[in-house]
């Protein structure tokens, strides 16, 4: 089992006194000078602006990686390389810890912070090869090449994230700001791209989206309060409206199917022998959880189908690593199925695990749940917890503006105000999320609140920038009316706001503050002119920092 790690030629890298596998630096300028006559022998030297090119480009070089990849992959694919993969998961994982806590040094914070996204992900597909690949116990080379191999497959499947990236990046974020120059011969790269936006990469080591996303994430429960992060991970306000459905569907309640998976996550061990890795027989996983729950042994298959990753299931979907959005992917299912010594096994690594539950969980308020376990009865349910939601986050707004001394209404679906005051809000306009006064500022302020569920890849951005930006009934189109409207009208909504009395004194003021309000960061920010778009972490750190609203763009003066 420890054939990968004992060979002492292996590389390795040290984050937090944390050992992690990196490729020889020999194997990578080994691959480079097999890449660079591939590239130039359809794209002479020089810049390219044009989307088209660009992406040629891109695909170009992708498929030389993939193509090196999948011939070079099956020789080395094991379970035993399945193994190892998830070990360096947990590794990672433990790293990711440590930034996450600020507990790296600000080398290894920078050099982190452009690796571990991409580690991961590279780990999590090359464990998907394998279960499509079903391979033996031990690889097929021989002992003394598999660390070569290993090195050159790591690298072209670190590439493979990158470039799909930087393809969904310059077609479909940046499609007229992206430049790709291939270099000169003799140069020690030769192939560079950069998007000539300075607003979110000032240079190419800033990408301030990212340190945007960042900020938010090791902040949030300190900012905006623990009771509220833990929303989306509360799995007993979920139950509450899929517990019947799931009953009547599944056999179990949505919470139980949930605990059994964190219960055969924790109660699988690994061998004392080899990597910390659990692998078990599937059937005697669904005959102790059967017997411990006292229910069927098919309701139990059932509630694990929806979290395993199987050759059948991958295959059916045709998994490829530049298509996110694919149900059957190591992001929402964290065990992997194969075949050892003629039995149905399932592995996995513990982290990754607990992780993909939780990204499960996370995904259910927004109407996202496995396959195996939707039902009719169920999107029902569903549909109820997702209006839910929102309905939470405009108290979560609502509750953090008031920190701010920024007091109002949430919620105003047809009328502001209460007797002579009442001003209706025309039905063109809609229900207005938050609408509220600085006393201290003189400022009224106007919240659209927005629970998207925003990813961190290309084709999500591009979801993103559609849903808020481009398309013609767009969230800017839709908040445009009524920043148009409460302008329009701002003596009259000032009054109805004074009958309801939300302010110590009388509501007189100077300017109005509007923004659009995310739970999370969204790339979206840095594609809307007229008005701020930032997650509620975000404002209120932003606000703390400048003693005062800290946007200029989307404050008008009272006219």
């Amino acid at each position: 089992m420890q054939i990968f790690i004992d060979d002492d030629r292996m590389n390795v890298e040290y984050f937090g006194g944390i050992e992690l596998y990196r490729p020889r630096i020999s194997t990578e300028d080994k691959v480079r000078k097999k890449t660079e006559p591939h590239i130039r022998s359809l794209y002479p030297t020089g810049k390219y602006t044009n989307k088209n090119d660009i992406n040629a480009i891109l695909q170009h070089k992708f498929k030389f990686y993939s193509d090196r990849l999948s011939k070079l992959f099956p020789s080395i694919a094991s379970l035993h390389l399945l193994e190892f993969l998830l070990f360096q998961y947990d590794q990672a994982t433990t790293i990711n810890e440590l930034y996450k806590q600020k507990k790296l040094t600000s080398t290894e914070n920078q050099r982190w912070s452009s690796l571990g996204p991409k580690f991961r992900r590279c780990i999590k597909y090359l464990a998907e090869r394998i279960i499509l690949l079903q391979p033996n116990e031990v690889p097929r080379s021989p002992s003394n090449s598999l660390l070569s191999l290993l090195d050159e497959v790591w690298i072209c499947a670190e590439e493979m994230v990158e470039l799909y990236n930087l393809s969904d990046q310059t077609y479909a974020i940046f499609p007229d700001d992206t430049i790709l120059e291939i270099l000169p011969e003799g140069e020690l790269n030769y192939f560079d791209l950069s998007v000539n936006r300075n607003d979110i990469f000032p240079n190419k080591n800033t990408n301030v989206f990212q340190e945007r996303v960042s900020r938010d994430t090791i902040n949030k429960s300190a900012t905006i309060g623990p009771e509220f992060v833990q929303f989306l991970h509360d799995v007993s306000y979920q139950d509450n409206f899929l517990r019947d459905a799931f009953n009547k569907t599944l056999g179990v309640s949505y919470i139980d199917a949930i605990q059994i998976l964190y219960e055969i996550i924790d109660g699988c061990q690994p061998s004392p022998e080899g990597f910390p890795i659990p692998l078990c027989q599937k059937d005697t996983i669904i005959d102790i959880t059967a017997q411990k729950r006292n229910i069927s042994k098919k309701v139990v298959e059932s509630v694990i189908e929806g979290f395993l990753l199987t050759k059948e299931n991958m295959s059916q979907e045709d998994r490829e690593i530049w298509k996110p959005k694919q149900e059957y992917r190591a992001f929402y299912r964290g065990f992997f199925e194969l075949s050892y010594q003629g039995k149905k096994h399932i592995m996995f690594s513990k982290w990754m695990a607990k992780e993909c539950l939780i990204n499960l969980i996370q995904r259910t308020p927004f109407q996202n749940i496995s396959p195996e376990w939707d039902h009719q009865l169920v999107r029902k349910s569903l549909d109820a917890l997702s209006n839910e939601t929102g309905k939470w986050f405009e108290k979560v707004v609502e509750a953090n503006l008031n920190k701010l001394s920024i007091s109002g209404i949430r919620s105003i679906k047809s009328k502001i105000g209460q007797g002579n005051s009442v001003i209706r809000i025309p039905s063109n306009v809609g229900e207005i999320d938050f609408l509220g006064y600085s006393e201290i500022e003189k400022l009224l302020v106007l919240i659209e609140c927005k629970m998207v569920k925003s990813g961190s890849e290309g084709q999500y951005f591009r979801d993103d920038i559609s849903k808020f930006v481009t398309d013609k009934k767009s969230y800017l189109v839709k908040f445009r009316q009524k920043v148009d409207w409460v302008r329009s009208n701002f003596d009259a909504v000032c009054k109805a706001l004074d009958s309801r009395q939300i302010s110590n004194s009388s509501v007189s003021p100077t300017h109005i503050a509007t923004a659009l309000v995310t739970y999370r960061p969204s790339i979206v920010e840095f594609f809307i002119d007229e008005f701020p778009c930032v997650s509620i972490t975000n404002l209120i750190l932003d606000y703390q920092e400048k003693g005062k609203w800290p946007y200029s763009k989307g404050v008008f003066p009272r006219s």
